[in-house]
């Protein structure tokens, strides 16, 4: 199972709470899970002396178990995807939220989940029972903590709904709201998210002045959090993804190149980790039509950009593994054909040009995106 997934039931058995997982004698009495949207592992440790509180906290360890290359997140490596098996402790195969955009046959539309509001339902979507409800079935007061926008957005209530919601902007403000909630005598979880790291990386680029400088908002963050936590009382720290920069160079516009457009009728998902649905293959299940024209594109795209991407078809895709496990209802939401950048490339689109100007990427299977840190305090 991949380590993100599994995070909401380790913080649970920190409870004690047997309702979302296994029995455990947990002993916190409040656990504080803060998820920093962007920042991986790897940057992480190459840039921890401009976060050192983080750099300080230990391993958690009882997620991160037995493998040697640390944590890791869901594939693809985007934030829809990643939050949607946080929420659920499902593979991305079970939820179905299968990417940054991505098309719903069942309703015959494209769906944007980080642009989602309250149409599709997100309920009709996504129906599986998440983690926070489980908690709170359990007694568990659960509260997320974001900004106020995110509130009642698709994607919230698509995969975190459970619990109580309390709006918060700033980092300062995300101190003091958590601060108040853990001062309570009630067994308590509190979901707490930064999105400001992914988005300056994305503009800036991991490493810039500006990035360094958000990685120390963050840092600051969690050390006020860390200073307000009673002695059974925890604070655990992860990410949904890391990333990678593409430089301008390593950009393929897809459209510009005829053979990569023959017989594609949409383009979606990142573009680290592209959803192509052909032309009668969407909308056509596994029928051999459908496998025969996914097969000629595979085909087209493996002989125009070899050392760029790895092609693969659906099928193919999931018989990798790529998605986990599969619920055969949700798989026509994967593409027809999926295309997984290597190194630091780039697929660019029309599509989607504000996304694919951006220096900071992720999505892909690369270290730099999937690797994630996993850490645990004490106060």
């Amino acid at each position: 199972m991949n380590n993100l997934a599994e995070v909401l039931v380790r913080c649970a058995e920190l409870l004690g709470n047997p309702g979302a997982g296994p029995a455990h004698r947990g002993s916190a009495r409040a656990v504080v899970l803060c998820l920093i949207d962007g920042l991986g592992a790897q940057q992480l440790g190459e840039f921890a002396a401009a976060a050192p509180t983080l750099a300080a906290m230990a391993t958690f360890a009882p997620v991160v178990g037995d493998s040697s290359d640390g944590a890791r997140t869901v594939f693809p490596s985007t934030t829809a995807t990643a939050l949607a098996s946080l929420g659920t402790g499902l593979d991305p195969g079970e939820h179905g939220l299968v990417g940054t955009s991505f098309w719903v046959s069942d309703i015959e539309q494209v769906l944007f989940p980080l642009k989602w509001g309250s149409e599709p339902n997100p309920i009709m979507i996504q129906p599986e029972p998440t983690l926070f409800e489980a908690m709170v079935r359990s007694g568990v007061d659960v509260i997320s903590v974001g900004p106020e926008s995110y509130r009642a957005s698709g994607l919230t209530l698509a995969a975190l709904r459970g619990g109580r919601y309390l709006g918060a902007e700033s980092a300062q403000d995300r101190i003091r709201v958590v601060s108040k909630v853990l001062a309570t005598s009630a067994s308590t979880f509190v979901y707490c998210y930064w999105p400001r790291l992914d988005r300056v990386g994305h503009e800036r680029g991991v490493g810039s002045p500006a990035w360094l400088m958000a990685l120390g908002e963050v840092d600051a963050m969690i050390a006020g959090i860390l200073a307000a936590l009673g002695p059974d009382q925890d604070l655990v720290v992860t990410s949904d993804h890391g990333m990678i920069n593409c430089p301008r160079e390593r950009r393929v516009l897809v459209e510009d190149r005829p053979r990569l457009m023959a017989g594609v009728e949409r383009i979606l998902g990142d573009p680290r980790a592209r959803h192509l649905y052909v032309r009668g293959g969407a909308d056509s299940g596994f029928t051999a039509a459908a496998e025969s024209a996914a097969t000629d594109v595979v085909q087209r795209w493996r002989e125009e950009v070899p050392d760029i991407a790895i092609i693969a078809t659906r099928t193919e895709a999931i018989e990798m593994g790529w998605f986990g496990r599969v619920d055969p209802m949700l798989a026509d939401r994967i593409g027809d054909v999926v295309a997984v950048c290597e190194l630091d490339w780039m697929l660019a689109s029309r599509s989607d040009p504000t996304v694919s100007r951006l220096v900071g990427q992720h999505g892909g299977l690369t270290p730099e995106e999937m690797l994630i840190p996993m850490l645990h305090a004490r106060g």
